[in-house]
């Protein structure tokens, strides 16, 4: 009932997430591509009026940038190593279609929180869909998932952002 009632809008929301992600996938590739003129652009802004503004706000905004990468490269490892978990469970249930399971579960690792339960769903489908599986591993897949997820945010997680950031442990 209320779950059909929403398919649509749970439907707009995954391909606005598609989308999205597509469009921000294709304009970094846009900026690398264009990376040697962007570089010599923004360094010619030392040179003009701008300077005193350039001499004051380029030092911080590339710590900046910086650290943000280095926040997308520890959620990159994070989301890596939580989908080789998820799909050693996975193959230990002999749930289908693994591997396509184990694309959605690293896209959506990538996406912090909510991410969890968009991995989830799909996976809770395909097992509560295939007879021979049921609900009974539906539930032991679900514990695994929580243990998985438990690990991932209160161990792997602070070791690695701490790694990356340098902060005490």
């Amino acid at each position: 009932g209320k779950f059909i009632k929403q398919s649509p809008q749970i439907i707009l929301s995954i391909w606005q997430f598609i989308v999205t992600t597509f469009l921000a996938i294709l304009f970094s590739f846009l900026i690398i591509y264009d990376y040697s003129r962007l570089s010599k652009e923004v360094k010619s802004l030392a040179q003009s009026r701008l300077s005193d503004f350039f001499s004051e706000a380029a030092r911080p905004v590339v710590r900046f940038a910086i650290s943000v990468g280095q926040g997308f490269q520890a959620i990159a490892v994070i989301a890596f190593i939580t989908t080789i978990m998820v799909v050693i469970t996975l193959l230990a249930f002999k749930v289908p279609s693994f591997a396509f399971l184990a694309v959605v579960t690293f896209v959506t690792s990538l996406v912090p929180v909510v991410g969890v339960i968009f991995e989830v769903i799909p996976i809770a489908l395909v097992i509560l869909l295939n007879e021979q599986l049921g609900i009974n591993t539906a539930i032991r897949v679900g514990v695994a998932l929580l243990v998985i997820h438990l690990i991932i945010g209160y161990v792997i997680t602070p070791i690695i952002f701490g790694r990356r950031f340098n902060m005490n442990l």
